[in-house]
């Protein structure tokens, strides 16, 4: 099967029928779905229950905290050192760029400083293109979060979730 989509119709009295259905069934041609509809309201309460008892287990928040600020490192080190490799290779673009200056000024210019001139300053913008771009690759770290207070937000979205209130829960 496939992915399931969510789906909707008109019953005859009036009232809407909700189910998810495979993408399958809707998609490929001459080929069906093994997967019969499933009822959105059973799918959505399981959905739900499972939710809830994944963050009823403090241990569980724990570790989803730990594995994200795992990889909040990671991608902060990675960031951190494609920013210091950009930075040494603009440093010498503009050294390069420096001397090919002065040598213009001190002997008048030839087409090949010229030439190499320009291929420098696309360089140096390319260079100032990407550290822009990996200014916004820039996370906000996520808060370090104690053991208690962890178990407190469990407890707090346990909570949340136990209202029977079906738009809400979705």
């Amino acid at each position: 099967g496939g992915a399931l989509v969510g789906m909707s119709s008109k019953q005859r009295n009036g009232s809407i029928y909700r189910r998810y259905q495979c993408t399958t069934a809707k998609t490929t041609r001459g080929k069906e779905c093994s997967l019969k509809p499933i009822p959105a309201i059973h799918l959505e309460e399981t959905v739900t229950n499972t939710i809830i008892e994944f963050v009823s287990e403090p241990e569980n928040l724990i570790e989803m905290f730990a594995t994200a600020q795992k990889n909040q490192d990671s991608l902060e080190s990675t960031v951190t050192a494609e920013r210091k490799t950009l930075n040494n290779q603009l440093g010498a673009i503009k050294r390069q760029t420096a001397n090919i200056a002065n040598a213009i000024a001190e002997n008048g210019h030839s087409q090949t400083l010229l030439s190499k001139l320009q291929h420098l300053e696309f360089d140096q913008a390319d260079l100032v293109s990407k550290l822009t771009q990996l200014k916004g690759q820039e996370t906000t770290s996520a808060p370090h979060l104690s053991t208690s207070q962890i178990k407190k937000r469990s407890a707090m979205l346990a909570k949340r979730f136990q209202t029977k209130d079906p738009m809400k829960l979705r």
